[in-house]
């Protein structure tokens, strides 16, 4: 403890006389330094450094050049850099970076604090310098010390946010709609403000929509964000991404006036045309049970809408990306489904499971009742 912190902190409290809050939350960091009571400061110093009378100018800086700088070496690492992320706000970006790497070695016992450090770093590389190259270098680091980790961290969902900003600033939509339900996985989305609720919902939702190889929405619809969209215009965001889930193709086409007004949608139609004719065939061969996959080109023409000659087309697409597996009888016209990719399911298509499941069920104690009835005499 020096003197020279306490002189500082005593005139930073007389000169707040005209805010009486303010002079207190001075006035109650002296008490808990002079008591060298260093929990109770980081807690206190946690909620002061959101103060609204130190986010403008350089206050946040001169908190930390005359008294956190004298006492960050007592108080907990992750606890330290939670205070420089709000910090740095009030630096240039050179000054930041800089800032930062000097900061990092006093961080070395707490892991997730110098993961923290460098995603602090890479959120100024490419929020404020757009410095993608040097954000994704930064990223990827940040990447190898949370594999580390057991568990879910408090810096993953950051990690996860950045990471899908980078992806979106890249046009990586696939990518981006990965990082981004990640980061929805890792966050409990009431810490959001219902704009930025809507934010991740519309955005998440167009990316599942265009994004190439995506064909399993259940996560997503499953998840309570998108309630965000509910009577707003966009909700129809979310009966589209339903109409997608189920290959619904004559629902796609009865929203194609809502979903042209999104521009991002509209120049991708004829990918979105493709992609629900690949969901309808998945959906189709899911519905039917494992012994009844044997589909008719007539059966597919009328479902999808598709010519005959069409048809071989379509599920030789589907086949090569990995979403069926099957043969083509030309000559017979017909398409036999061996296997579809798992998806996440929603409550209608858990429901025609369950019912499957019972029926396979009630095969199963048919055939041994039979055997029971039928196969005594050659049983010794």
């Amino acid at each position: 403890m020096t003197t020279e912190v306490s002189r500082w902190l005593s005139r930073k409290e007389s000169e707040a006389t005209d805010d009486p809050a303010v002079a207190s939350e001075w006035s109650a960091l002296d008490r808990l330094y002079s008591a060298r009571l260093y929990h109770q400061l980081t807690m206190k110093l946690l909620d002061f450094c959101k103060h609204p009378a130190l986010q403008s100018g350089r206050h946040l800086v001169e908190l930390y050049e005359n008294f956190l700088k004298e006492v960050e070496m007592r108080i907990n690492a992750l606890s330290l850099m939670e205070m420089v992320a709000i910090i740095i706000q009030q630096m240039q970006d050179e000054e930041a970076i800089a800032f930062l790497k000097n900061m990092e070695p006093k961080l070395k016992g707490n892991q997730e604090a110098v993961a923290l450090c460098q995603l602090t770093k890479g959120q100024v590389q490419l929020l404020r310098m757009h410095d993608l190259q040097g954000a994704k270098a930064t990223l990827e680091s940040v990447d190898e010390i949370l594999k580390g980790f057991d568990g879910v961290s408090s810096v993953h969902g950051r990690f996860y946010l950045l990471e899908s900003e980078m992806y979106c600033q890249l046009n990586e939509t696939a990518e981006y709609y990965r990082s981004a339900l990640k980061f929805l996985g890792c966050t409990d989305i009431h810490n959001l403000t219902i704009e930025e609720q809507r934010g991740h919902a519309e955005k998440l939702t167009i990316s599942a929509l265009i994004g190439e190889g995506i064909y399993n929405f259940g996560e997503l619809l499953a998840h309570p964000i998108l309630n965000s969209l509910k009577r707003t215009h966009k909700e129809f965001l979310v009966d589209l991404l339903k109409v997608f889930n189920v290959g619904d193709i004559h629902g796609f086409r009865g929203l194609q006036r809502q979903w042209e007004t999104i521009a991002d949608l509209k120049q991708n139609a004829d990918s979105l045309h493709v992609k629900i004719i690949l969901l309808c065939l998945m959906e189709m061969t899911f519905r039917r049970p494992a012994f009844e996959r044997q589909l008719s080109f007539k059966d597919i023409t009328e479902a999808t809408g598709l010519t005959p000659n069409e048809v071989e087309i379509y599920v030789m697409k589907a086949v090569a990306k990995g979403l069926v597996k099957g043969r083509i009888d030309q000559v017979g016209e017909k398409v036999l489904m061996t296997w579809v990719q798992p998806r996440v399911l929603d409550r209608a298509q858990i429901s025609r499971m369950v019912s499957r499941l019972d029926d396979w069920q009630a095969m199963i104690f048919t055939v041994e009742q039979t055997v029971a009835a039928e196969a005594a005499d050659i049983l010794i």
